[in-house]
C-alpha cells in the first residue's frame, strides 16, 4: 500500500452501516452511501450482532465487503467483558497484523473509521503505518467506546485515543460540546458533524404536506421517540406524564418498551400509550398526524453525565423534520438542554436534574395552548434542523473531503 496512486476508500470500523435503525449505524449508512460504490471497500467485523429486524438497506448496493472476526467475541456480552476488552486492547498488535494482511493488496487512498470498539485503534494505526489519511467519526465519549471499567479505561484508552486523535486527518465530532471537550484534552484537527439526515429527508413535513395545526386544542398529545431503558428516563417519563395528566394531556411512547414493562410503571393518570415500532419511511407521517408536541428526555444519572454532556441525541434530527414543536427535558449539564439553551428561539427546554422544574414546565404548557406559538416554534426547529442536520451539510463537511 506504499504506491503513490491509491483509489479505494476503506471503511474500517466495528460499527456496521445499517439503514433501518435509529442511532449511530444509520448515520454511518447515510454517509457511506454518498460515496461511489466502486470506490468504497468495507471491512466488517462481528463486534456487534447483526440487527436482522432492521437491515432492509443492508448491504450497501454494489459495495465490496470483507468479513473478519474476533476470537471469543461472545465474551464481550458476558460478565467477563471488562477482561476480554482489556486483553484485546493489550494484544492489539496481533489484530493489527491480521487486518493489515487482509487489505494489503488493496489500493487504499483514505480510511474512514468510528471511535467505537477495537477496530478504531487498528484503523488509525494502519493509516499511520502506510501514511494514509484517516477520517474519524466520534459519536460517543471515548471512555465508553470499549467495555472497560471507567478507571481502567482512563489509564489504557486515554493515551491510545490521544495518539489516534492527533494522527487523524480530521476528527468529526458529533456536537460542539464534544469538539470543545476533546480540543481541551487532545491535539489534532476537529470539526463538528451533527447526526445527518438521509438525502431524501423532508425539511418540514407539516408544511410540505399542508397539515394544519388545530387552532384551539385544550388537550394536547405529546410524543416521545426513543429507548426507555434506564431508571432516570423512566422517572422523567413518569413525572412528565403525571404533570401533563393533571391537565388532561396525553403521552405516546414510540419505544422499545413492551406493554408489560409499561404497565409496571405507576402512572397517576391513564394518559400514556405505547406505540409499536414504526419503520423510518412512515415515522414522520405518523408523528405529524397523531402528535402535537415532541418531547425529548435525556438521562441525568451521575455516571453517564460526562458522556451526556458531550454526546448528541440523534433523534433531534428526525424530530426537526416534522415541523412540530419540540420540548427538551434533561439535566442542565446535558447536551440536549444546552442545545435548547443555545437555540432558545427554536426549542422549549426544561431542567430535569433528578426532578422536572415544574414551574418552568407549567409556563411552557400554557404557551403550548397557543396554536400559533406551536407552529412558530415548530417551523423554527425545522429551520435549525435543515441548517445543521441536512444531507447537503453532511456532504459538504464530510464526503467532499473524503473524495477530494
Amino acid at each position: 500500500m506504499s504506491e503513490k496512486k491509491r483509489s479505494k476508500i476503506l471503511y474500517l470500523s466495528d460499527v456496521p452501516a445499517y439503514g433501518e435503525n435509529r442511532g449511530g449505524t444509520v448515520i454511518i449508512h447515510r454517509l457511506l452511501k454518498n460515496i461511489p460504490p466502486e470506490q468504497l471497500l468495507i471491512v466488517e467485523t462481528d463486534y456487534f450482532k447483526p440487527d436482522k429486524d432492521y437491515n432492509a438497506s443492508y448491504p450497501l448496493p454494489n459495495v465490496r465487503y470483507i468479513k473478519t472476526t474476533y476470537p471469543f467475541i461472545s465474551l464481550r456480552n458476558t460478565r467477563f467483558a471488562h477482561f476480554y476488552s482489556l486483553a484485546m486492547i493489550r494484544f492489539g498488535k496481533f489484530f493489527f497484523r491480521k487486518t493489515d494482511r487482509l487489505i494489503k493488496c488493496e489500493k487504499i487512498g483514505n480510511i474512514i473509521t468510528v471511535s467505537h470498539g477495537f477496530m478504531y485503534f487498528i484503523a488509525t494505526a494502519i493509516a499511520a503505518k502506510h501514511n494514509i489519511p484517516c477520517y474519524a467519526i466520534h459519536h460517543d465519549l471515548y471512555l465508553n467506546t470499549v467495555n472497560l471499567r471507567i478507571n481502567t479505561a482512563r489509564k489504557f484508552l486515554t493515551p491510545l485515543f490521544a495518539k489516534s486523535f492527533s494522527r487523524n486527518a480530521m476528527n468529526f465530532c458529533v456536537s460542539p460540546f464534544m469538539q470543545r471537550y476533546y480540543q481541551e484534552r487532545f491535539s489534532g484537527k476537529s470539526i463538528v458533524l451533527y447526526p445527518n439526515r438521509d438525502a431524501a429527508a423532508v425539511t418540514n413535513y407539516m408544511k410540505e404536506n399542508k397539515i394544519q395545526i388545530q387552532p384551539v386544542k385544550e388537550q394536547l398529545t405529546f410524543g416521545y421517540l426513543g429507548s426507555i431503558n434506564s431508571k432516570p428516563i423512566i422517572e422523567l417519563t413518569r413525572e412528565f406524564a403525571n404533570i401533563i395528566g393533571q391537565k388532561g394531556h396525553q403521552l405516546y411512547l414510540l419505544s422499545n418498551m413492551s406493554q408489560a414493562e409499561l404497565d409496571g410503571i405507576k402512572f397517576q393518570y391513564k394518559n400514556v400509550s405505547r406505540v409499536p415500532w414504526i419503520k423510518t419511511d412512515h415515522l414522520i407521517e405518523y408523528l405529524c398526524k397523531h402528535v402535537d408536541v415532541l418531547v425529548l428526555f435525556q438521562d441525568y444519572e451521575p455516571f453517564v453525565m460526562e458522556a451526556n454532556a458531550i454526546n448528541f441525541p440523534s433523534k433531534l434530527s428526525d424530530y426537526t423534520q416534522t415541523g412540530l414543536p419540540i420540548l427538551i427535558i434533561g439535566p442542565t449539564k446535558g447536551s440536549a438542554y444546552k442545545f435548547g439553551e443555545v437555540n432558545s428561539n427554536s426549542f422549549w427546554y426544561v431542567a430535569g436534574d433528578g426532578t422536572i422544574d415544574q414551574e418552568a414546565l407549567s409556563a411552557i404548557l400554557n404557551d403550548l395552548q397557543d396554536a400559533a406559538k406551536r407552529q412558530e416554534m415548530g417551523e423554527a426547529a425545522s429551520k435549525i434542523g435543515d441548517e445543521l442536520f441536512s444531507s447537503s451539510v453532511a456532504n459538504t463537511l464530510f464526503t467532499t473531503k473524503i473524495l477530494a
